[in-house]
């Protein structure tokens, strides 16, 4: 596997991070706020494209097995962007009641573009992820992790 690939795909992870998936990316509104599930998507993406390492770990769930980015620089040159985000109906894996930080688990399955220099080689792909994640019990949403 390239270098190019193993970086587009560490990318996704932390989309997805939804992670994953894949190297993902989103744009834009309040994860906390009452957009809800598909919210805290778009606000990582954001975050991700404004280079705010700080506000995407923010917008991790405490107890996520996921793993925010540490080195948000590596998204420097490179623009994510949401096309399409909605919930699905499917299971997620994991239930809430085994969590006493997680009221609800959701799945949102997000259309995602990558474009930029990655590597040193231009970039411009798009790739579905479905990101798990989960309402705080203050009622925010947060990432809990990515699936493939």
């Amino acid at each position: 596997m390239s270098l190019v690939n193993v970086s587009i795909m560490q990318r996704r992870e932390y989309l997805a991070g939804v992670v994953a998936a894949s190297s993902l990316a989103i744009a834009g509104c309040g994860g906390s706020d009452s957009s809800g599930p598909t919210g805290v998507v778009e606000e990582f993406a954001s975050a991700l494209n404004d280079g705010d390492g700080e506000r995407a770990r923010s917008l991790y769930h405490q107890d996520s097995p996921g793993t925010p980015p540490q080195n948000i620089r590596q998204f420097e040159s490179v623009e994510y962007s949401v096309e399409n985000a909605e919930t699905v109906d499917t299971d997620s894996g994991y239930s809430a009641d085994e969590y006493d930080t997680v009221d609800e688990f959701q799945v949102v399955e997000a259309e995602i573009s990558i474009s930029g220099e990655v590597a040193g080689q231009e970039v411009d792909q798009s790739t579905t992820s479905r990101i798990i994640v989960a309402q705080n019990s203050d009622g925010e949403w947060k990432i809990w992790q990515g699936q493939q």
